[in-house]
Order: C-alpha cells, then sequence, then structure tokens
C-alpha cells in the first residue's frame, strides 16, 4: 500500500496516489458514521421517553434541545418519537420536514389561531364560573379581581 523512496538522501514514505484507496476508506467509515448516529438518536429518544414518564423536566428539555438540531432522519417511527419529546420539551409545535430534512416549528399562524380558540374558549370557562360564584355568593364574586375584570370588559 506504501513504499519507501530516498529523497534528497533521506527516506521518504510514499503513499499510493489512486483514489481507489481514498474512495475505499470512505466507503467503510461513512456507513459506520450513519449507523452510530442512528444508535445514538434512539438512545436520547428512548431517555427522553424515560424523562416524560417520570416528569423530569430538566432531562426532558435537554433531549429536546439536542433533537431539534437533527438532520437527515429515515425512520418515521424515530421522527414521530421525537416530534412528541420535542414538542414536550420545548412547548412549541415542531415537526419534521422532510424535504428539509430536518425538524421546524409549525407555522405561526396555525400556532395563533389555536391559541385565539383556546382563549375564546378561557374566556367563556371564566365567565361561566364568575357567574356561578355569583348565584352563590354575590360579595365574592364581585370582589374578585378575575370577575370584575371580565364583567368590566363586557
Amino acid at each position: 500500500m506504501y513504499h519507501f523512496v530516498e529523497r534528497k538522501g533521506k527516506p521518504v514514505i510514499c503513499f499510493p496516489k489512486k483514489p481507489f484507496y481514498i474512495t475505499l476508506m470512505l466507503s467503510c467509515l461513512l456507513p459506520m458514521h450513519a449507523a452510530f448516529a442512528n444508535s445514538q438518536h434512539r438512545a436520547v429518544v428512548t431517555i427522553c421517553e424515560t424523562a416524560l414518564q417520570t416528569n423530569d423536566q430538566g432531562t426532558i428539555q435537554s433531549m429536546a434541545l439536542q433533537m431539534k438540531n437533527w438532520r437527515s432522519l429515515q425512520d418515521d417511527t424515530l421522527i414521530k418519537r421525537a416530534e412528541t419529546c420535542l414538542q414536550t420539551g420545548l412547548d412549541t409545535g415542531y415537526f419534521y420536514s422532510k424535504p428539509n430534512e430536518r425538524f421546524e416549528i409549525k407555522q405561526a399562524s396555525v400556532a395563533n389561531k389555536n391559541l385565539l380558540k383556546d382563549i375564546e374558549k378561557l374566556h367563556k370557562d371564566l365567565l361561566g364560573l364568575c357567574l356561578s360564584l355569583a348565584k352563590q355568593t354575590p360579595k365574592a364574586a364581585l370582589e374578585h379581581p378575575i370577575c370584575t375584570a371580565l364583567w368590566s370588559a363586557n
């Protein structure tokens, strides 16, 4: 694979200049890197799922921060498991974009519409609770800051 030659009276190691050897070395190393990355991804997802079961918020967030930078995932099951951890750990709607080969945040407009719906529902629920309180103890309902704010806004 290599041989010695003498240049200016000193022995020098010469490697072949054929690209075959470089291609052979790369073809052996790249699949090993991909297999290692895939097993590392599975381990991180498993750690995150265990943290979800034990409600370990620090670990969930730490694993989610690692996952959001993953690229070129092929396994759909792994992607779904990672999305669950990302959404829990980072409190945002992440999804895996196959064309871009990375995790992305769901469009803000969709998230805003969902937030607005949630706010409207909470507003109705709070009004209902304040009315129930008013029926039971009117004075407490009138003095409660949230109830007075809701009634003054309407």
